[in-house]
């Protein structure tokens, strides 16, 4: 098991840089403010939220603990941050996630986005994530995906990970990548295609790993910001 470690000197003093820089937004500067006065990783469960989000049903608020089996979702011009164990998720407007399994049961996903858009990123350990139109098996990465019927959108933005369309294991493809290098469109008939860096920035990245008390690999990097 992971240990989440707690924040230091150096990573506030990048986040200060970064914040002076205008790189997170008023909404993300006031989550880092947030989450410098806490003594260590940000604590369990909804961090942040705005608009209507619900956690099985009921409506959330700041601390609501999501757990294995939960299902989350967000109305239109709302969204969340969640932090589950040694994972962050973003959700954004539109969205809705379901969480595989209970404490002690096997389940066949750790995820799974069922329609709308999540930035996520995971603690060690092999996962799977799915969608309407695709499988993805992952450990110890930065993920952006788009959910739709017909269409899942998927950027491994750190990390690795086994793609395949739902059901087809057989067309399955591995992917390595340190910053956004290889985005794929994985439709319902069971192509798989190129796809460009769109709608999930970097600076949200750094916020994420954060969260749980880590920064993403690819810093010091020169990075670049994706919309």
């Amino acid at each position: 098991m992971e240990t989440i470690k707690p924040y230091n000197f150096r990573r506030r003093r990048l986040f200060m840089q970064m914040m002076t820089a205008g790189l997170f937004g008023a909404a993300g500067a006031n989550f880092i403010r947030h989450a410098f006065a806490a003594e260590g990783a940000l604590p369990q469960g909804v961090q942040r939220f705005e608009g209507t989000v619900t956690v099985n049903g009921k409506p959330a608020t700041v601390g609501m603990q999501v757990a294995p089996g939960d299902s989350v979702n967000t109305d239109k011009g709302s969204y969340a941050v969640i932090v589950m164990r040694n994972n962050a998720f973003l959700l954004r407007e539109n969205t809705a996630i379901q969480f595989g399994g209970k404490v002690k049961e096997a389940a066949p996903y750790f995820l799974r986005l069922l329609t709308g858009k999540l930035l996520s990123v995971f603690g060690p350990g092999n996962k799977r994530i799915e969608t309407p139109t695709a499988t993805a098996g992952i450990r110890g990465t930065g993920l952006y995906l788009e959910a739709q019927p017909e269409r899942t959108y998927i950027c491994l933005c750190y990390g690795s990970m086994e793609l395949s369309p739902i059901g087809k294991d057989q067309q399955k493809e591995t992917i390595t990548t340190t910053h956004h290098g290889d985005p794929r469109f994985v439709t319902a008939a069971g192509t798989v295609e190129r796809a460009p860096v769109i709608n999930h920035t970097d600076a949200e990245l750094f916020l994420l790993e954060e969260s749980v008390g880590r920064v993403p690999p690819f810093t010091g990097q020169n990075t670049g910001t994706y919309y």
